[in-house]
């Protein structure tokens, strides 16, 4: 393949990696995606059906260029992502022209101006990728282009190839420098975290099945990230997040109840006690559901964002009673802040004084603003005068939930979470007599039926029934003896309300790993557990599925490898995207010392500036240092004659060798006095420099 061919290979590549940045953002239209890719892929089999057609595109350019800036001045599409469109389709159709030296040019502005697009549209590691094919393969195209115009050969230019290298790198290393230096704002314009074509695949769902499978449990996705003030700072939380709750059962599914619905920009829940503990979550695409999750416990959902092409926007919440909070609308993804209580024995760690410095700088709800449909918040009974009984343990028991209204609708309201479908295996209630006998209080019902389904039943994600099975719950306790935490779940409600307990089954997620100064969760961290109601206590949860079952099972392999890139995506994360002047106040400190005073804040806080001001003065000292084009040649032909032997120490210089070559008649005369000539002209005579012209003037003095 010809040089020329291979410079044009790498302009498109180049291309190329500057167009993965925009669609690793996937906020571009499909057909402009699909339009670049059709172009790209003629262009690296060397067809170009507009060569020679500049004016056809010119008009092509124009009529792709009115609707998309007509689109963003009516508002129906981001000026970013309109520009960024546009910078496609003008380095996709220039691609398509002659490929001359202002054709490529045009390309590679083209592709700059995407690798410009591409760090406002998305911060994620995937950019870095891209940044780094383009920083490659376009400087290398650039740089043979720029040899081949001064009449290089391909000889030539292949000896150059590994000076151009060293000058991407440290080309990238200066970039590195003033990355570091030169002071920014935000760069996420339109941040989308996640890819949105790999699809939800969160095991949340409107329904709980017995006779579903539990691949999801291997699933190594992340499905949202929490920043928790103050920060418990584990590695891992073993935490219950919340979802949904689940009351009516069928004998084969559960269902959520949805007696009311309530909207507001805030979502205030009875109050429990504990301590208050502030998570500000995003809820990532692979999600795929509007129903928003919390540290169990929770009281307050507020501050909820969705994303959009246009940025973020402010969405309205909505709570369905005694089911879920969800958000009004879905999209991409989701960001929102909640508290929740937490018991008190699980935040002994955490002392008062950090709980009321983070106070500072813990987001605040709006003032609350009466709610379209008022709340009504109920506090569990007094019981000052009524002591717990001796088997309950209080501080034990993390997840309490208020009691509902204590009035003549608790019996009925009870009776919801009693009800059981008709028919059910007689074995079931049985079993439920067998294991309570004649007790009475929920909490204890509740443990010994825990006990019996951990000592009894193994977890298993091959567990599930056959969609033939007609009783899949007994199938479960009689037959198989396995399954997963859905399984146990339904076990455990079905068998307290077989001993006339009211129950409900909770779906969301156990877990929290922590990554960096964040957690995440993945979709094979969503588990399904129960809650039993107590007079005194409220709702109480209990969990019989085997701890090794509770959170996410992945293979091991792909365990260490995603563990490796959400490490490096982490760095990427506080490092790169969220980099800030605030950093480099840091930094600057860290360089100049740790007593810097007051009086030289605005030093350290300006630093970055005096390093700018060097910049010009070195480009300035390396221009004085770089000897011009005619002094390089001179050298290059006093070489050629030293190897010649035609230069020594009774002739040292071209000028006294002259006059020798001249009386011996010697066959190198004329190149010789043709060279220094022009050299001459070049250094004293304000001639321009012809590098084409010097290779040739060289090439009779080779041995």
């Amino acid at each position: 393949m010809s040089t020329s061919r291979w410079r044009r290979l790498f302009r498109d590549l180049g291309t190329a990696f500057a167009f993965s940045s925009l669609l690793f953002s996937y906020l571009l239209p499909s057909w402009v995606a699909l339009l670049f890719g059709s172009c790209l892929l003629l262009a690296l089999l060397g067809l170009r059906p507009l060569r020679k057609m500049e004016f056809a595109s010119a008009l092509l350019l124009l009529a792709f260029a009115i609707p998309f800036f007509a689109s963003a001045f009516l508002g129906k599409m981001d000026f970013v992502i309109a520009a960024c469109c546009f910078s496609c389709i003008f380095s996709a159709l220039r691609m398509m022209g002659t490929p001359t030296e202002s054709v490529d040019a045009q390309v590679n502005l083209g592709a700059l101006l995407m690798v410009t697009g591409g760090a406002a549209l998305t911060g994620e590691l995937w950019y870095l990728f891209s940044l780094f094919g383009f920083a490659t393969f376009t400087p290398l195209s650039m740089g043979m282009g720029v040899l081949q115009n001064h009449g290089a050969t391909p000889s030539e230019i292949r000896p150059a190839l590994p000076k151009i290298a060293l000058g991407i790198l440290l080309a990238s290393f200066g970039m590195l420098i003033l990355f570091v230096l030169l002071p920014r704002l935000s760069w996420k314009i339109g941040h989308v975290p996640l890819p949105q074509g790999m699809g939800a695949v969160t095991g949340l769902s409107n329904t709980v099945k017995l006779q579903s499978n539990g691949n999801i449990k291997t699933s190594p996705r992340i499905i949202a990230r929490m920043e928790l003030k103050p920060d418990p700072n584990r590695s891992q939380l073993n935490h219950y997040w919340v979802a949904r709750y689940y009351r009516d059962f069928d004998g084969k599914e559960w269902h959520s109840p949805q007696i009311e619905k309530t909207t507001n920009s805030q979502i205030i829940l009875p109050r429990k006690k504990g301590r208050k503990l502030l998570q500000h979550i995003e809820l990532l695409p692979a999600y795929g559901s509007t129903t928003l999750i919390a540290l169990d416990r929770p009281f307050l959902f507020f501050g909820l964002e969705r994303t959009t092409p246009q940025g973020n926007i402010q969405t309205p919440l909505m709570e369905l009673k005694e089911a879920e909070i969800r958000s009004t609308l879905n999209a991409p993804s989701l960001s929102y802040h909640a508290q929740s209580f937490l018991p008190t024995n699980e935040t002994e760690s955490l002392s008062i004084d950090t709980v009321q410095n983070t106070q500072t700088t813990t987001p605040k709800p709006a003032a609350v603003h009466p709610l379209k449909t008022p709340l009504k918040i109920h506090h569990s009974p007094s019981n000052k005068n009524k002591p717990p009984g001796p088997s309950v343990n209080t501080a034990s028991l993390g997840n309490i939930y208020a009691a509902p209204p204590m009035d003549k609708t608790l019996d009925a309201w009870l009776e919801n979470y009693k009800k059981l479908p008709e028919n059910m295996d007689a074995r079931i209630a049985k079993l439920a007599k067998d294991i309570l006998k004649t007790e009475k209080s929920p909490i204890n019902a509740a443990k010994l039926i825990e006990n019996y389904l951990s000592q009894n039943m193994q977890y298993s994600l091959e567990g599930a029934t056959s969609e033939n099975e007609e009783e899949p719950l007994a199938h479960f306790l009689f037959t198989q003896k396995k399954g997963h935490c859905e399984q146990f779940a339904t076990a455990f409600a079905v068998l307290l309300r077989q001993g006339g307990f009211a129950s409900r089954v909770v779906g969301g997620f156990f877990g929290g790993e922590q990554l960096g100064n964040r957690y995440i969760l993945r979709a094979g961290d969503a588990h399904a557990w129960t809650q039993v109601y107590d007079s005194r206590l409220g709702w109480v949860s209990f969990d019989a599925t085997p701890p090794a079952g509770r959170q996410a099972r992945l293979n091991a392999f792909f365990a260490w490898a995603l563990e490796i890139q959400e490490t490096i995506d982490a760095w990427w994360q506080s490092n790169v995207v969220d980099y800030s002047i605030g950093n480099q106040t840091k930094m600057a400190k860290s360089l100049l010392g740790s007593k810097i005073q007051t009086q030289w804040k605005p030093f350290a806080f300006h630093w970055q500036w005096l390093w700018l001001l060097a910049l010009p003065l070195c480009l300035l000292y390396f221009k004085k240092t770089t000897p011009p084009p005619a002094t390089r040649f001179l050298k290059l032909l006093e070489k050629r004659l030293q190897k010649l032997g035609l230069l020594d120490s009774k002739t040292p210089s071209v000028e006294a060798l002259l006059p020798l070559l001249k009386k011996q008649n010697h066959p190198l005369q004329i190149p010789v006095e043709s060279a220094y000539g022009h050299y001459l002209r070049w250094r004293f005579g304000h001639s321009p420099y012809e590098a084409q012209t010097a290779r040739k003037l060289l090439l009779p003095l080779k041995m």
